[in-house]
């Protein structure tokens, strides 16, 4: 079996790093390479920065790499972001998650949101609705 990485990010710009991470990665998780996805158009952040010029930097940092590869996949401008890159590259509609089975959960939170405003504990699962919050300072869903 095959092991690639996915390192994926606006690359805004490319760094060294980005670069390190990649090479660690292969190293620590014995990966055959590892694939950098610039992101598209990135909805959460602002860049000036066309995905174009963040892909031709990419390309620039990871060339004299044999292992590193670089990926357009999500140059698309159509993808509202309720797929994934990943996703993207399987036959069934809607994708269906290993981890979850036919069923891709509803989540409500990014991952490194730790807590809500005014809910009593410092972690809530992405998966909770903001209305099953005790006392969050939230609309309620």
């Amino acid at each position: 079996m095959k092991k690639i990485g996915i390192l994926g990010g606006t690359f805004d710009p490319p760094h060294n790093a980005h670069y390190e991470i990649a090479r660690r990665a292969i190293v620590q998780f014995q990966l055959e390479r590892v694939i950098f996805i610039p992101s598209g158009t990135p909805w959460q952040k602002d860049s000036k920065t066309s995905f174009e010029d963040r892909y031709k930097m990419t390309n620039l940092l990871i060339q004299d790499n044999n292992l590193f590869e670089l990926s357009d996949i999500e140059k698309s401008e159509k993808n509202p972001w309720k797929a994934n890159s990943l996703e993207w590259q399987t036959p069934q509609m809607p994708p269906e998650h290993g981890n979850w089975g036919k069923e891709t959960p509803k989540v409500y939170r990014w991952p490194y949101d730790f807590s809500v405003p005014g809910a009593k504990e410092d972690y809530i699962p992405q998966n909770q609705p903001p209305s099953e919050i005790v006392g969050a300072k939230v609309e309620k869903t």
